[in-house]
């Protein structure tokens, strides 16, 4: 485990670098983290990937350490140039009452990444799942062209 940026302080969002996609936490202080993670064990959650057919997932109290694992982590709060971030006291609050619950989870509409900035600024948003929708949208449209441009072809 290693991070890219100074010792988290209480009420960070916490970044996880996992190759293709982001994890993401908060921190809440003395190592630990409250995290959305699938429904498994201990453990075995911290470094599990989510897949789109995960129906419901499990707030998680974790050290930091074994959420991060090997992967790379920072402190990343930029959302607060942007967004009203709430009293760290009620983050903590907040985070802390929902640790054991089980809820939906959905890759493009309620991910770890929403959870956490839900948590923190009372907004649920995800700039990965926002980037994925625009991907889909983008290759969507790039296939209806092609498939205009090349039946415009055939009828020349």
């Amino acid at each position: 485990m290693s991070y890219s940026s100074p010792h988290p302080s209480r009420g960070d969002l916490i970044e996880i670098f996992r190759g293709p996609y982001q994890h993401w936490a908060i921190y809440i202080g003395h190592g630990y983290v409250i995290h959305l993670t699938s429904d498994g064990g201990s453990g075995e959650t911290s470094g599990n990937v989510m897949s789109s057919s995960t129906i419901f997932a499990v707030v998680k109290k974790e050290r930091l350490s074994a959420v991060a694992g090997d992967s790379e982590y920072r402190v990343n709060n930029t959302a607060d140039y942007k967004r009203n971030r709430l009293p760290v006291r009620q983050i903590l609050k907040n985070a802390k009452a929902q640790v054991g619950n089980r809820v939906r989870y959905s890759l493009t509409a309620a991910n770890c990444e929403h959870f956490a900035k839900w948590l923190c600024y009372g907004t649920a948003e995800s700039s990965q799942a926002e980037n994925v929708v625009c991907a889909i949208t983008v290759a969507g449209i790039a296939g209806i062209v092609g498939s205009i441009f090349t039946s415009v072809r055939r009828q020349r």
